[in-house]
């Protein structure tokens, strides 16, 4: 009976991780310094959790050319696109590292393992994009947010996650956004 309450307990300290960041969001909802402030609290959330452990991240040769890869197809849409030079930075280190601290190496591995944990960590981030962003453009993070989730399960580093999301983040306001905003008005009047 003692496990079983215990692992209770531990279970509502990602529950209440989760709530504070997704209440954080709302209360932050169009407040000038609310990126920074959601930084700050993906990543020190979970540094209040006394039975997470930091993520030993790998790397290694597949790791090192997936970044490089990274970067460079990063760089070919600056050139393509310099005004997102700084839209690209403020993505990597103000959004997708924190995003993908706190969602996948925190919430998804203190869940568990395999697709389940994916799903709910990806309903999780789906649900707190809706707070800020509104319901129909979040419902299409959900599936990025389960390929992020995939590649972190198999390669265990948040740093080539991070990457990946500020590069599908530039992706989309580089080519994509123009064609999703009439979509979106079409559900939103």
């Amino acid at each position: 009976m003692g496990s079983s309450t215990g692992q209770f307990a531990q279970q509502w300290r990602v529950v209440i991780a989760y709530l504070l960041l997704a209440a954080s969001v709302y209360v932050t909802k169009g407040y000038v310094y609310q990126p920074l402030l959601l930084a700050g609290a993906m990543f020190t959330l979970p540094l209040c959790d006394s039975k997470w452990q930091l993520p030993a991240t790998k790397i290694n040769g597949k790791q090192i050319f997936i970044w490089m890869m990274g970067a460079s197809a990063s760089l070919a849409i600056i050139i393509t696109e310099p005004k997102l030079l700084g839209f690209f930075f403020l993505m990597l280190f103000f959004v997708a590292l924190p995003e993908e601290w706190f969602f996948r190496s925190y919430l998804m591995v203190r869940i568990g393992n395999g697709i389940a944990a994916n799903i709910v960590a990806s309903i999780c981030f789906t649900v707190v994009h809706a707070i800020g962003n509104g319901l129909v453009p979040s419902i299409l993070i959900f599936f990025p947010s389960l390929v992020l989730g995939w590649i972190y399960q198999r390669q265990r580093n948040v740093i080539t996650v991070a990457m990946l999301h500020a590069l599908m983040n530039l992706i989309y306001m580089a080519y994509l956004h123009r064609y999703f905003e009439s979509f979106y008005q079409l559900f939103t009047g």
